[in-house]
């Protein structure tokens, strides 16, 4: 089922989501329906790389990531940076629609999440990746990309469509 995203400023956004007690099938049902979502958002203009269950208004520790063609489940991950650089990405999300940042995240994550299967597993990932991870573990602790820009004074651009070359147009604003 294509769930409906939550934009910002709905409260569940910010709120830190609640870990997993148990993959049952309620968890296999809502990263199936999260899988179709994101699916559903993909066109040759855009492609999700992510999505978090508070994105569908579910505030659960639960994200899943689109690697490749595979779309991986995180269940109550913990992210840890590994070494201390960092690379700038530009960011947008579907709960914040129509803006964008750059924003500075860790190049290189490991991550312990739980399986579909119940089975703990351990991964590593690097730069965009390890971003996309990054961001997502940031929505399951009530934590949105524009607040990272705040945190670290980015700036926050509005999409405006395409100029007659075909080229991204970009607007510098704010959100109140």
């Amino acid at each position: 089922m294509i769930l409906p995203i939550i934009t910002y400023p709905k409260p569940v956004l910010k709120q830190k989501a609640t870990p997993i007690s148990k993959v049952d099938k309620n968890v296999k049902e809502t990263v199936k329906n999260m899988i179709e979502t994101l699916k559903s958002r993909e066109t040759p203009e855009v492609s999700g790389a992510g999505l978090a269950a508070p994105q569908v208004g579910v505030s659960k520790r639960v994200f899943i990531v689109k690697i490749n063609k595979d779309f991986i489940p995180f269940i109550n991950p913990e992210v840890k940076a590994i070494g201390g650089e960092t690379s700038d990405s530009f960011e947008g999300c579907f709960s914040v629609p129509g803006y964008f940042g750059t924003v500075k995240r860790f190049s290189q994550v490991e991550v312990k999440s739980l399986t579909l299967g119940g089975k703990t597993a351990y991964r590593r990932y690097s730069n965009f990746y390890a971003h996309v991870i990054q961001h997502e573990m940031d929505h399951i602790n009530g934590v949105l990309f524009i607040d990272r820009l705040k945190e670290q004074g980015g700036k926050l651009f509005k999409y405006l469509g395409k100029d007659p070359e075909g080229k991204d147009k970009f607007l510098e604003t704010f959100l109140k």
